[in-house]
């Protein structure tokens, strides 16, 4: 099981040599997503029953959320550098 990020870096350079970084802990929204992701798990499961006992074609919703799941834990690791011609950004997800 893949964990989401804990903390996100973020440092802006200037070529004059001047850096600003930035430190954002994101775990500290894990605990008012994991409800929020309950909730659209359950209703998506709802819908999913809903859709498939009614004889629609079945979308599976349920199956998306846990697909949300998934890619908020793969984007540990992430690495973005956006090199411009006054200021470089540098963003690092861990």
């Amino acid at each position: 099981m893949k964990l989401p990020p804990a903390l996100t870096r973020v440092r802006f350079i200037r070529p004059g040599g001047r850096r600003f970084g930035l430190w954002v802990p994101v775990f500290l929204l894990w605990p008012l997503l994991f409800p929020l992701g309950l909730v659209a798990l359950a209703i998506a499961a709802l819908a999913d029953a809903i859709l498939y006992a009614s004889g629609r074609t079945y979308h599976h919703y349920t199956r998306l959320v846990a697909g949300l799941f998934a890619l908020l834990g793969e984007t540990r690791g992430t690495i973005v550098r956006v090199d411009g011609p006054e200021t470089d950004i540098h963003i690092e997800i861990r």
